[in-house]
């Protein structure tokens, strides 16, 4: 067994005596099987489109045109695809349309959440450029009621129900993969859990889910 393993199977806690509580665990998977032959990944993008399409058209994974060529390859964001850069919307509609190309081929995008993107889903843009905002509430979102920025990330919004389907943590064979690294609330919680109780929270600031038990917040 490796380290990770072994970190893995440290999980049987009593969760009442948790120093780092959290929901428990949903179904939605983290761990990737089986582990694909080709992994690309990728820090912290903060809005910068043309760098994403740069490495992507480099490492074979799209083509001139920015369609998926990667076949079973796997792509892990590694959180923060927002906040700083006045393309965010761009990047996050180019990653969107990546993922549903990549599984029609048998590949993925995994893209992880990070401290702004935890920002945006709680629709806090106090490190949100004007220029950033703008192109959000500028053209329409599928399934927003209305257009404000604070609207866009809630209820049945196309970035709403994105945003809620996404991991913090994600194995892929015997490498994990977080935005910024782990502490030892790992040797108490499984990924699973905290996975869990980030969308929990997620959902909840979106307005379509009770609010978690106040002793979870830690993790957002």
């Amino acid at each position: 067994m490796n380290l990770l393993d072994d970190l893995l199977s440290w999980f049987e806690t009593n969760e009442d005596d948790r120093r780092f509580p959290t929901l428990r665990a949903d179904p939605l998977p983290w761990d990737v099987s089986p582990v694909p032959q080709s992994v690309v990944a990728i820090g912290d993008l903060q809005g910068d489109v043309e760098a994403l399409a740069a490495i992507l058209l480099e490492r074979g994974i799209i083509d001139s045109q920015g369609q998926w060529r990667g076949q079973t390859a796997h792509v892990v964001l590694l959180g923060d695809l927002v906040g700083g850069h006045e393309d965010s919307r761009l990047l996050l509609d180019f990653v969107i349309r990546l993922q549903s190309e990549a599984k029609a081929a048998g590949g993925d995008v995994h893209a992880l959440l990070g401290n702004h993107d935890i920002l945006f889903a709680q629709a806090e843009d106090s490190k949100l450029l004007k220029i950033e905002r703008k192109l959000f509430e500028k053209y329409l979102v599928r399934g927003a009621e209305e257009q404000s920025f604070e609207e866009l990330f809630r209820g049945e919004s196309l970035y709403a129900k994105w945003f809620r389907s996404r991991n913090c943590i994600l194995k892929i064979g015997s490498s994990l993969f977080v935005h910024a690294g782990v502490n030892e609330w790992l040797l108490e919680n499984s990924p699973s859990e905290i996975n869990t109780t980030a969308r929990a929270w997620i959902r909840y600031w979106q307005g379509i889910d009770e609010k978690p038990p106040k002793k979870t917040r830690w993790v957002v």
